[in-house]
C-alpha cells in the first residue's frame, strides 16, 4: 500500500506542474486571448511589473521574519482595511447583473411573502439551496426590503470564514511565514471577495467546501477513533452541503474519499469504517437536501441537461462555452422538443465532435477552453455589470466599468504569482512525495482543484468563473512556493552581485510598457453605464383597458442623458409620456422625480409585458394601483471615459519606480547579512 501511496501523489503532484505551468504560460502571453478580454491587459508593463511587486512581496515575507512588529502592523492594516472596505461595498454596491443574480433576487422575494411557486429559471435546478438559504437568511435579517444589503453582507462572511479557516490549516499545517503569506495573497486577490457583490451559489459553495476541508484535515489530528469517525462525518456534512449548493463539488466528495484512501494512516478496517460513513453521511445528507427542495415545491435534478452541457464542452466552434462567433448552442439544442431528441442530438454533437477534431484537434480544443477559463485572474468580475439598481455607486465605476482596466491590471499580477507558487509548490512537492505524503491540507488542496480542472477541460463547459471555487485552494498551494521562492532569492549572491543590472532592466522594461500602454489605456472610449434600471428579459404580462393609463414614479439620483423603456414605446397602440412630455421627445433628464405614464390609444385591450415581482430594495416603486408591476425602464449616460485617467496611470508608473528603488535597497541589505 505504500508503493501505490507513493505513486498516487507523485501522480497527483505531476499532473498539478504540468497544469499549474500551462496556465501560467496562458496568463503571462495570452491572458483572454479565447474569451476576447485580451484588450485589457498590456502584457510587457504586466510583466515587470509582476517581477517588481513579486520581489517586494517577497522582502515584505523575510521582514516579517525579521520583525514582529512589522508583521503585525502589516497584517493589521490590510485585515482591518479589507473588513471596512468589505463593508463600504456592502452598503453601497446594490444592484443585480441580470440573468442568476435577479433570477434568484426574485425568488427570494417571492419565497418571502409564502409563496412556493418558482420561476422556470430552476427547472434545471440550479441555485434553488442557495435561494432557500438566502432567503431564510433575508427573513432573519429584514426582509425583501434590505435584501441587497443582506446578502452581500452574508456573502462577505462566508468568504471571510473560509479565508480565516484557510489561514488556520496554513498555521497549523505549513508555518507562520505560510500562514501570513496566505492571508495577505486573500486580501490582494479581489475577486476573491468582490464575487460576494453577485448573488450566486459560487461564495456560499466555495465557503461550505474550505469548511468541509478544514474539518476534514483536523479530523487526522483526532487520536480517538470514534472522534475522527465524528469529525469526518461533519466534514462530508458541510462537503455534501457544498455540493448541493453548486453540483460540480461532487468533485470535493471524492477528493475526501481520494484522501481517506490514500493519506490515512489507520488500519486497513479504519480507512473502511471512514469511508463507510463517509458514503452514509453523504447519500443521508444528499436526500435530505433533496427533501428540503420538494418541501418547497421546487423542482428537482431530474430534468437537467446533462448532455447538452458535455456538447458546449466539446464544441469547436464555440470554443466550450454557450455561446461564442454568433452560434448558440442553447439554441440550437431546443430545436428539438423532447429531452429524449435533445439529449439524442447533443451526444451525436459530442461523438461527432471527437471523430472530426481527431487527437491534434481536440488538444487543441483543450487549450483553448484552458485560456478561456484558467488565463485571466478576474474569475468572471469581468463580465459584470449592474442591470438592476436604483442608483450607481462611485466606486462601481472602478469594478464595472471600463475603468476597472487598473483592477484588473492589479489582480492578474496577483493572479501570476499565485500561479508561480503553484507550479513550484507542486514541483517540490513531487519531488518530495514521501515527505508530502503526510501533509493532508496540500493534498486535499491539490487533488480538489485537479477535479474542477480536469472536469471542465475534458468534459463541461468553461467560463472563468468556475475557476472561483478552487482560488483558495490555489492560493494555499501557492504559499509554499512563494516562501521557497523568498528564501531563495532576498539571500542570494547572485542578486547583490546584479541588483543594479536587475533594476535597470526592470526600469526600462516598465517604461516601454507604460509608454506603450498611454495611447491604449487613456485615450477616451465610447461607454454606456445604467444608473437606474429595472429591465429584466423575463416578464410578466399585464392587460391595459382602451383609454386605460398606467404611470409609475421613478427617481433618479445621478447624471443621466438617455432613457430606454425596451420596446413599450414604438408600439403605436400606446402612447408613452414622461412628466408630460412624449416620450423620445422630452428634455428632461435631470436628477429627481419623473412620472412615466403609459396609456391604451387603441379601441382594443393592450397586453404589456412588464417585470413582476414583490417588492425588494433594488426596484422602484411599483405601477401605481399595481404593488408587483414595474416599467421595465432604464436610465443610461453615455459618456466618452478614459480606461484609466492619466494621473492614476502615471501615478501607477511613480510607485512601481519607487518599489524597483525599495527592492534594490533591501535586496542589498539582505544579501550582505
Amino acid at each position: 500500500m505504500e508503493k501505490i501511496s507513493n505513486f498516487f501523489w507523485k501522480l497527483v503532484w505531476g499532473l498539478t506542474f504540468l497544469i499549474s505551468s500551462t496556465i501560467l504560460l496562458n496568463a503571462v502571453f495570452i491572458p483572454g486571448n479565447v474569451n476576447g478580454t485580451s484588450s485589457y491587459y498590456n502584457q510587457i508593463y504586466i510583466f515587470f511589473s509582476a517581477v517588481v511587486l513579486g520581489i517586494t512581496l517577497l522582502i515584505f515575507l523575510k521582514q516579517m521574519e525579521k520583525s514582529r512588529l512589522f508583521r503585525n502592523v502589516l497584517l493589521s492594516v490590510t485585515t482591518i482595511a479589507l473588513i471596512c472596505f468589505e463593508l463600504y461595498l456592502a452598503i453601497k454596491m446594490q444592484g443585480a447583473q441580470g440573468v442568476d443574480d435577479f433570477d434568484v433576487r426574485l425568488q427570494i422575494a417571492k419565497l418571502l411573502t409564502g409563496s412556493r411557486v418558482w420561476s422556470g429559471y430552476f427547472d434545471f435546478a440550479p441555485n434553488i439551496i442557495t435561494t432557500i438559504v438566502m432567503a431564510g437568511v433575508v427573513k432573519l435579517f429584514g426582509g425583501a426590503t434590505h435584501i441587497g444589503i443582506i446578502t452581500n453582507l452574508f456573502q462577505f462572511i462566508m468568504i471571510d470564514i473560509s479565508i480565516v479557516l484557510g489561514y488556520r490549516m496554513a498555521k497549523r499545517y505549513l508555518g507562520t511565514r505560510y500562514s501570513n503569506l496566505f492571508l495577505l495573497l486573500c486580501e490582494l486577490f479581489s475577486p476573491l471577495w468582490l464575487t460576494a457583490l453577485i448573488l450566486y451559489t459560487d461564495p456560499l459553495a466555495a465557503s461550505l467546501g474550505i469548511i468541509g476541508i478544514y474539518l476534514g484535515c483536523r479530523s487526522f489530528d483526532v487520536e480517538n477513533f470514534v472522534g475522527r469517525l465524528v469529525q469526518s462525518a461533519l466534514a462530508v456534512f458541510f462537503i455534501t452541503f457544498a455540493s448541493a449548493a453548486k453540483m460540480n463539488l461532487v468533485i470535493l466528495f471524492i477528493a475526501w474519499i481520494l484522501i481517506v484512501a490514500f493519506n490515512r494512516q489507520d488500519k486497513l478496517i479504519g480507512k473502511l469504517a471512514i469511508l463507510l460513513v463517509s458514503v452514509c453521511i453523504f447519500v443521508v445528507a444528499t436526500m435530505s437536501f433533496t427533501s428540503i427542495k420538494k418541501n418547497m415545491n421546487a423542482p428537482t435534478e431530474g430534468s437537467f441537461p446533462y448532455s447538452y452541457w458535455v456538447a458546449v464542452g466539446y464544441n469547436s466552434d464555440t470554443d466550450g462555452t454557450v455561446w461564442k462567433n454568433g452560434i448558440d448552442t442553447w439554441s440550437d439544442t431546443n430545436r428539438y422538443k423532447t429531452k429524449q431528441d435533445k439529449d439524442e442530438y447533443d451526444k451525436r454533437l459530442v461523438t461527432n465532435s471527437i471523430k472530426e477534431n481527431g487527437v491534434l484537434g481536440l488538444l487543441s480544443l483543450y487549450q483553448r477552453k484552458i485560456n478561456g477559463q484558467w488565463s485571466v485572474g478576474t474569475l468572471g468580475v469581468e463580465s459584470r455589470f449592474y442591470q438592476i439598481q436604483k442608483r450607481s455607486s462611485y466606486i462601481s465605476e472602478y469594478i464595472y466599468s471600463p475603468r476597472r482596466i487598473l483592477l484588473f491590471t492589479l489582480v492578474q499580477i496577483t493572479y501570476i504569482w499565485i500561479l508561480l507558487g503553484m507550479c513550484l509548490a507542486s514541483f517540490l512537492l513531487f519531488a518530495k512525495t514521501n515527505v508530502v505524503k503526510k501533509n493532508v491540507t496540500l493534498n486535499f488542496m491539490a487533488i480538489y482543484f485537479l477535479g474542477i480542472f480536469l472536469f471542465h477541460t475534458f468534459l463541461w463547459e468553461v467560463q472563468p468563473r468556475y475557476g472561483y471555487i478552487v482560488i483558495i485552494p490555489m492560493i494555499y498551494m501557492a504559499t509554499v512556493g512563494i516562501n521557497k521562492l523568498s528564501d531563495e532569492v532576498v539571500t542570494n549572491k547572485f542578486m547583490r552581485n546584479n541588483v543594479n543590472s536587475l533594476s535597470i532592466i526592470l526600469i526600462v522594461g516598465l517604461f516601454v510598457g507604460f509608454v506603450q500602454g498611454i495611447k491604449i489605456f487613456t485615450s477616451p472610449i465610447n461607454d454606456s453605464r445604467i444608473v437606474m434600471g429595472q429591465d429584466f428579459f423575463r416578464r410578466d404580462t399585464l392587460k391595459i383597458a382602451p383609454k386605460q393609463k398606467i404611470t409609475e414614479k421613478v427617481k433618479i439620483v445621478n447624471y443621466f442623458n438617455e432613457w430606454k423603456l425596451s420596446d413599450i414605446d414604438k408600439n403605436p397602440k400606446l402612447s408613452v409620456e414622461i412628466d408630460g412630455e412624449k416620450f423620445g421627445s422630452h428634455k428632461k433628464t435631470t436628477i429627481g422625480v419623473h412620472n412615466i405614464s403609459i396609456e391604451n390609444i387603441s379601441k382594443k385591450p393592450q397586453y404589456l409585458q412588464l417585470v413582476k415581482s414583490d417588492k425588494m430594495d433594488l426596484l422602484q416603486e411599483p405601477i401605481n394601483g399595481y404593488s408587483n408591476y414595474y416599467l421595465p425602464v432604464q436610465a443610461i449616460e453615455n459618456r466618452y471615459v478614459q480606461p484609466i485617467k492619466g494621473w492614476m496611470y502615471g501615478i501607477s508608473f511613480v510607485l512601481l519606480l519607487v518599489c524597483v528603488w525599495y527592492n534594490r535597497y533591501y535586496l542589498s541589505k539582505f544579501t550582505q547579512q
